[in-house]
């Protein structure tokens, strides 16, 4: 007895009381006479004529329209020339002659999985549940294909195409009740099926649902498995057992979800079952003990493999040498990267970047590059994150020129979007350096890019503007934080209390003009020359800042006084003109001790002079 009328009899034993009766319109159903003359007369058409007059004299019999159960009993009779029936399918579709349903739909779904026709027989399950988009689509198609199995003369796989069409379009409700009325009538679905079907509900229901799931549709809870034999009465109830491809499936999804014990529990149920893992299995082990830094007992499983003669591949390779880079061992890794070719396995750029980062986490800057050097001479692309690590370890290192050059070619190469530790570390470097025009730009292609500034960026500008006398730098800066910040409060008073402001204390020489107080009003866009005294009060008019960075005189005058005990800034805007200006008044306790920040429209260079 073959499998195809095993299934047919399983199919006809009566389905599960439905609460909601679908109308289902079969094909076979009884036609009038003279609608068997029109289809006896197509079958000969299609049969006997030669295909470029078929088509055409086929049209006149049916000119405007061709009813959806005319055309499921023509495909009917052309079951053994599927081909045939396939390019008769497509032909309707093309002149828009027939208003296909899901009954004739099954007609040509089941003539086509009958012939092997995989993936013509899928992309006909497709367009049905396409046409029909209802949340009962998948079951009425389910039904109408279980009654109408053994008129066509069907193969089982079709209901495992339904199920991947779904699964596909993300009906994995659809997918599971499928499932479940299949195995409620003694048939069970491929194990490649229930594997992709296992993972889809992992990924949206989580990796306990999968269980169940899983449990379920292999059969491995006892008891309900004997009561669905129980219920159902079937003497040849046939049970398909998980395959290794099975346990990766479920080990993939619980290790991808966190799950490292659970990785291990199925590895322990393959064993009891007498399943035989691969090398994937071993992998996926392999990285659930990296990840809770087992190393030990991942060489245990590589020795394991070993006398199994297993071949590791190059994710099990990768896999551990990753390991050993997480743990900082990248010597131990090297020996299995030197393996690697000998035996034949080609490194890919997974195996590059775990050694970079290696390299990187034990700060072996010379390693690094080397390897980082070589990985862009295979012409691998590095991700973002090995790129990030690189040129924050030159940075370190006081080699920023090298970084930023690494940096360039990724984005100009590889078109990388650079990490916001990238920047930081190369601003800080060049703040370092005393390279302040560069740290800027790098400054404003940050903030482009969406990212924003945070206090230690700023505090590295501060420091950077006060050590290099760049006092303009420093002013700007200080009107920008509360500009753009909403804790200004705390960042100035992190700037006036940090190392570099309290140890300088602006310990520097004048080198410019002053413009005083009264003469504001007067002067619009050039500096008077006069001689400077250490006057109480002066301006700081504008020249290359923007004016909205002065005209908040009253929020800055709060925010500073109420974190500086010792200094008090008052900021004014000068009336007669477009122009805004802030006028800096610091006093202090100590009458030897007053900073004056000055500015003019015409001045480049602006410092200040403890007096």
């Amino acid at each position: 007895m073959t499998i195809q009328v095993q299934v047919a009899k399983l199919l006809h034993q009566p389905l599960k009381p439905n609460p909601k009766k679908i109308h289902v319109t079969l094909f076979f159903s009884t036609s009038s006479s003279e609608q068997e003359t029109l289809i006896t007369t197509a079958v000969s058409i299609l049969t006997n004529h030669r295909s470029k007059s078929r088509w055409n004299t086929l049209h006149t019999l049916y000119p405007n329209t061709l009813p959806s159960t005319d055309f499921s009993q023509i495909t009917l009779h052309l079951k053994n020339k599927p081909h045939l029936a396939l390019h008769f399918y497509q032909w309707t579709q093309s002149k828009s002659l027939c208003h296909h349903n899901l009954s004739s739909y099954s007609t040509i779904i089941h003539i086509l999985a009958r012939a092997r026709l995989h993936s013509h027989a899928y992309n006909s399950i497709k367009t049905a549940l396409i046409n029909d988009d209802s949340s009962s689509t998948p079951l009425k198609l389910f039904e109408i294909l279980v009654n109408s199995y053994r008129d066509c003369g069907s193969a089982p796989f079709v209901f495992d195409l339904l199920i991947d069409v779904c699964l596909e379009s993300r009906k994995i409700e659809s997918s599971i009740e499928i499932s479940r009325m299949l195995l409620s009538r003694g048939i069970s679905p491929k194990v490649a099926t229930l594997n992709n079907l296992i993972s889809r509900v992992c990924r949206k229901f989580g990796v306990d649902v999968g269980f169940e799931i899983y449990r379920e549709f292999f059969r491995l809870d006892k008891e309900k498995y004997e009561i669905s034999k129980r219920g159902y009465g079937f003497r040849g109830f046939r049970v398909v057992k998980p395959n290794v491809h099975s346990f990766n499936t479920f080990m993939l999804c619980c290790y991808q979800s966190g799950l490292v014990e659970k990785v291990e529990e199925i590895w322990n149920e393959m064993s009891e079952m007498g399943c035989d893992p691969n090398a994937y299995s071993y992998s996926l082990l392999i990285a659930a003990f990296c990840d809770g830094g087992r190393m030990e007992d991942c060489e245990k499983m590589w020795e394991e493999m070993r006398k199994k003669e297993i071949e590791a591949d190059v994710v099990s390779y990768n896999t551990i040498i990753g390991g050993f880079c997480k743990i900082g061992d990248v010597g131990r890794a090297e020996e299995f990267y030197r393996e690697m070719g000998l035996v034949g396995i080609d490194a890919t750029v997974s195996t590059y970047e775990h050694l970079v980062k290696g390299y990187c986490g034990i700060e072996d800057v010379e390693s690094a590059v080397l390897v980082y050097k070589d990985m862009l001479r295979k012409d691998f692309r590095p991700d973002a994150s090995t790129l990030d690590m690189v040129v924050r370890l030159l940075c370190y290192k006081g080699r920023v020129e090298e970084a930023m050059k690494f940096l360039r070619s990724g984005v100009g190469k590889f078109d990388l979007v650079p990490k916001e530790k990238s920047y930081e570390a190369l601003i800080k470097g060049f703040c370092f350096e005393g390279r302040m025009d560069e740290a800027l730009k790098l400054q404003a292609e940050m903030l482009g890019k969406g990212f924003q500034l945070n206090s230690e960026i700023y505090e590295v500008f501060i420091d950077g503007c006060i050590a290099n006398t760049m006092m303009i730098s420093f002013c700007h800066l200080m009107v920008k934080i509360i500009d753009i910040t909403e804790n200004s409060e705390n960042y100035i008073h992190l700037f006036f209390s940090s190392d570099s402001i309290q140890n300088s204390r602006l310990n520097m020489s004048l080198t410019t003009n002053v413009v005083a107080p009264e003469q504001v009003q007067q002067q619009t866009s050039a500096a008077v020359m006069v001689p400077w005294e250490p006057p109480s009060t002066f301006v700081v008019t504008q020249s290359d800042c923007c004016e909205a960075d002065f005209v908040r005189s009253k929020e800055i005058n709060h925010h500073i006084s109420a974190v500086t005990s010792s200094s008090e800034i008052e900021v004014a805007a000068d009336l007669s003109s477009s122009k805004a200006a802030a006028v800096f008044q610091l006093s202090s306790a100590d009458s030897h001790s007053h900073h004056h920040l000055v500015k003019c429209p015409t001045s480049t260079n602006v410092a200040a002079k403890r007096l």
